[in-house]
């Protein structure tokens, strides 16, 4: 791609951020305007403007996680994940401990995911093997553990939801 066209994408993708910003600040009750928040925020996290990506990811949880929790679970760990990718390892520790509790309700594909990542994050080896053993636990039961997954991403197209299990 030639220079003025990766500034013509970088800048709609700045619009893009935005606009979703704000229209989540103006019309935080419209349906749009979380997913307007949640496409900023996964932005955000691939710019490496992870500030206001765990901005952005608190204003979603405030306004809509009680109705959307799988969704805020999954903002949340995509920050702790970037911030294990970066190497800052304590962060993420800390990140991923703060909302641990969220993702354990979550779908279970998101909670197979978390504790993976704990157990890649763990400072000792008892961690470790108890963070892997709540994932060989998650799995215990194939057909429940598909399920809940199914269940708890009730938006999503039958082809999204088999992608999820296929992960």
């Amino acid at each position: 791609i030639e220079p003025p066209q990766e500034r013509t994408r970088f800048e709609g993708l700045a619009r893009r951020l935005v606009d979703g910003e704000h229209f989540a600040a103006v019309d935080p009750k419209s349906d749009r305007a979380s997913v307007a928040l949640s496409d900023a925020a996964i932005l955000r996290i691939g710019l490496s403007d992870d500030e206001q990506a765990a901005k952005d990811a608190s204003t979603f949880a405030r306004n809509w996680g009680s109705v959307k929790p799988a969704e805020t679970a999954q903002l949340a760990l995509l920050i702790a994940a970037d911030d294990a990718e970066h190497g800052a390892r304590d962060k993420a520790r800390a990140a991923l401990t703060g909302v641990m509790s969220l993702l354990d309700r979550g779908p279970p594909d998101l909670f197979v995911r978390a504790h993976v990542l704990a157990a890649q994050l763990a400072t000792t080896p008892a961690v470790t093997k108890t963070e892997y053993a709540k994932v060989r636990a998650a799995w215990s039961n194939p057909r429940a553990a598909e399920s809940a997954i199914r269940s708890g991403w009730p938006n999503e197209s039958t082809s999204q939801t088999d992608r999820r299990l296929a992960r």
